[in-house]
């Protein structure tokens, strides 16, 4: 799981982005991705930002997704930011999401979780 944690010593602003190449095994379902926060305010993990990003007709074919959001984070504060990804509706337990396209040789395309003081 791609994830970070962030102890701001003042109160601040962040803008959170995450992006991955999510694939399936199953046609019918789109792969879409969210970012999630625990911490502060947000107890134990609340979704905070959510993008359907498609995906529906190909299987084994790579799907560019992306999400951002901004955050508000109180300072004296532990936050933990991951990325989530899922199926735009209920899938069998047969078919899967996954996050890296490749391999091409040993390598998968990156998947990102990145946050910008404002």
């Amino acid at each position: 799981m791609l994830q970070w944690t962030l102890s701001p010593g003042s109160n601040a602003s962040y803008m959170i982005s995450g992006g991955a190449d999510l694939w399936t095994s199953a046609a019918g379902f789109n792969q879409d991705v969210g970012i999630m926060v625990s911490g502060g305010a947000y107890g134990a993990g609340t979704l905070v930002a959510w993008k359907e990003s498609g995906g529906f007709a190909g299987t084994f074919s790579p799907n560019a997704a992306f999400v951002t959001t901004d955050l508000h984070l109180q300072a004296g504060k532990t936050y933990t930011v991951w990325l989530v990804w899922k199926a735009n509706r209920h899938a069998p337990a047969s078919s899967a999401i996954w996050a890296g396209a490749g391999p091409i040789g040993s390598s998968f395309s990156p998947t990102t979780l990145t946050a910008l003081s404002l």
